[in-house]
């Protein structure tokens, strides 16, 4: 029917206008029985362009139904096919398959070449998904010698683009550019802009990894442009952060390119595409040593994470449940339950190995690398938990670090400031039960410690300079002298709250420290900091 051919023509740009006149045209029961598989069809192939797996899936089933009854093998043909594009974007690879080829071996006896030769494409998406790289290649170049056969351009210029990707992952360049450029050279012919520019932003890619930096922004911009202009916006924020690659040393720019990203990604929930804009942005942060933003960005990563993996459960969990409600026999519904516990079981297993891996990514964020002690973003992390009425905040500094640098080189150097901080931390866990030690960068650390008197403070003070002297590390000063490794600190007994007052303490503490060392070094200066209630 001319009806069932513009629906078919709307279904990219309005897919759920189509979805709505379908069902009323299903609701006057006046359809012959193939005309509503056909209806049921459009229907499903709407539903997977709105992304809803799950109801895709229920209406293909029901036009499954329909074209096994009325002995349709066409739209048996497309229609598994489409089903095997749902196990495909979900994860079930083996049922995938299964669906493919049953599509395959309809398609293949009644030489409905068109419907093959997308079947042969997705097998290909499917091995190449799995890894299983020869079998992936054999399937796309049958593709596109159907597509060849039947003079199908657009489909062989997007057949090409999956040979250059597949070879791209190969680090096989050479091959990637020779397939690109097939497919570049059919699309600037076609009326598809947003494939172009896909096209065009993956010819960047490869100018890219060969070192062409030229070539490669010339494919970048005018992927930009032309999605900037109305295209495929999940393939701009790709497009942007291939871009921002170009940009050296972390520039401004990087930073307003990753911000754009963010921007257009959050817009449409693209949780891929946010994942990669979160982790480069809290890269970036951190870099500039604003770990504050770092942080942030590093939760969101986390958490958007986190999104994704309930929402791969949640889409296999959906799918399962329409598989059950169209079981029929015992034996199917048994096949269905086990496959429902395994998946259970499977996503339980995935939620320990997150949680194990949250864990230590949280402890590899917050550690210094070196030292193996909280780092700038550990401490800032750290601060709410100071709570107590009285603190000992210490700043400290290894004393002529630079020159025990040059006489025993930076391996030894880095040893001292290992041997320093396991030293400071050693007499803050002994000394207090609420306490943190970290290194502020360099040489340089802060020791932060809940205390219940002024005191106590004199006690940590002095293990501190006790456990550093045993460390026992020498080095020249002058020709004629040996020195001990010391370290200086200056800091405050303080009643404010540590957590709002930072950068006050901060600075207080390094004036004090900058007197210790006028002072003559290996010393402590310590003052008392006790504000009126209205300046804590």
């Amino acid at each position: 029917m001319q009806l069932w051919k513009e629906w078919h023509a709307r279904i990219p740009k309005d897919p759920q206008s189509v979805i709505d006149q379908a069902l009323q045209l299903l609701e006057t029961k006046t359809l012959p029985e193939q005309q509503q598989g056909e209806v049921y069809f459009l229907i499903a192939l709407a539903y997977r362009y709105l992304s809803k797996m799950a109801q895709c899936l229920n209406y293909a089933y029901q036009a499954e139904q329909v074209f096994q009854h009325v002995e349709c093998s066409e739209g048996l043909a497309k229609t598994y096919n489409l089903i095997g594009v749902v196990y495909f974007y979900n994860g079930f690879y083996e049922k995938a398959l299964k669906q493919f080829f049953q599509a395959k071996d309809i398609a293949k006896a009644n030489d409905y070449m068109m419907t093959l030769c997308r079947i042969e494409n997705n097998i290909g998406e499917v091995y190449r998904e799995t890894e299983d790289f020869l079998y992936a290649k054999q399937h796309y170049q049958q593709a596109l010698d159907h597509a060849e056969h039947l003079n199908e351009l657009f489909f062989q210029a997007i057949i090409l683009e999956n040979l250059g990707q597949l070879h791209m992952i190969e680090d096989r360049l050479e091959k990637a550019y020779d397939y690109f450029i097939q497919s570049y050279q059919i699309l600037i012919h076609e009326d598809d802009f947003s494939a172009l520019a896909d096209i065009e932003n993956k010819l960047g890619s490869v100018f890219w990894r060969q070192g062409n930096t030229k070539k490669a922004d010339y494919f970048y911009q005018q992927a930009y442009r032309r999605l900037s202009a109305g295209g495929n916006q999940l393939y701009l924020t790709e497009v942007i952060l291939n871009l921002s690659d170009l940009v050296s040393d972390y520039e401004s720019s990087y930073e307003e390119l990753l911000l754009e990203a963010e921007r257009i990604a959050a817009g449409m929930n693209a949780h891929q595409q946010l994942k990669k804009v979160y982790k480069r942005l809290s890269e970036y942060y951190e870099r500039n040593k604003e770990f504050e933003a770092a942080l942030n960005y590093f939760k969101h990563y986390h958490k958007v994470e986190q999104v994704i993996e309930a929402s791969v459960v949640r889409g296999k969990l959906e799918l399962l449940r329409v598989e059950l409600l169209q079981g029929t026999d015992h034996e199917s519904l048994a096949r269905l339950n086990e496959q429902l516990t395994y998946e259970i079981d499977h996503q339980k297993l995935l939620y320990r190995q997150l949680k194990k891996s949250n864990e230590q990514l949280s402890e590899e964020i917050y550690t210094d690398e070196l030292t193996k002690i909280l780092n700038r973003k550990g401490l800032f992390h750290a601060l709410p938990k100071f709570t107590k009425e009285l603190h000992l905040f210490l700043l400290l500094d290894v004393d002529y670090f630079k020159k025990y640098n040059d006489v025993h080189g930076h391996v030894k150097g880095d040893e001292a400031l290992k041997l320093a901080s396991a030293a400071m931390q050693l007499v803050i866990d002994q000394q207090a039960h609420t306490g943190i030690v970290s290194r502020m960068g360099g040489e340089e650390f802060l020791c932060i410690v809940s205390v219940t008197e002024p005191q106590q403070a004199n006690n940590i003070l002095y293990q501190l300079k006790q456990e550093i002297e045993k460390i026992g590390l020498y080095y020249t000063l002058t020709p004629s002298t040996q020195s001990k490794l010391t370290i200086s600190g200056g800091g405050l007994v303080t009643s404010r709250n540590v957590h709002e007052h930072f950068e006050y303490l901060y600075h207080q503490a390094d004036q004090l420290l900058y007197d210790a060392k006028l002072q003559g070094r290996n010393r402590y200066i310590v003052d008392n900091d006790f504000p009126t209630s209205t300046d804590k």
